[in-house]
């Protein structure tokens, strides 16, 4: 059976523990599947083991030259073992292109979607997970 929106390859993309209190930003890409067209990001979960206080960190998924074109979780205040995670119907998931943020491949022209994690001047540690669906 082929992939499609409706039965996509979903894959989760563990990115472990972060520390967004440190002083720099980390980037990390993931790569387009073979024989993928499409993909659609379904979820971005932060799992707290230190408290974040009214912070601005951010994971942030999309270009280089646009680092939240496809979605942006801003984690603020978490705190220690509490879980966040994005509603897939919210604007952060619409890049214009219809769904729930299809991500068109070709017509984008990306070989590989890029994740940053940005750092505050605050503390906060998180598990981060990535959730994307291919097709």
């Amino acid at each position: 059976m082929s992939n499609s929106y409706d039965n996509p390859r979903v894959q989760t993309y563990s990115l472990g523990s972060y520390d967004f209190g440190n002083t720099g930003n980390e980037a990390f890409a993931i790569p387009v599947p073979d024989r993928m067209s499409r993909c659609r990001i379904d979820d971005i979960n932060a799992m707290a083991t230190e408290t974040f206080n009214d912070d601005a960190a951010t994971v942030e998924i999309g270009t280089v030259a646009d680092p939240n074109h496809y979605a942006e979780l801003t984690i603020g205040t978490l705190a220690d073992t509490d879980g966040l995670s994005m509603d897939k119907d919210t604007e952060a998931f619409d890049n214009g292109q219809g769904g729930r943020g299809v991500i068109d491949i070709a017509t984008e022209d990306i070989t590989q979607l890029e994740v940053v994690l940005t750092d505050s001047s605050a503390d906060g540690i998180a598990f981060i997970n990535i959730v994307i669906a291919w097709w």
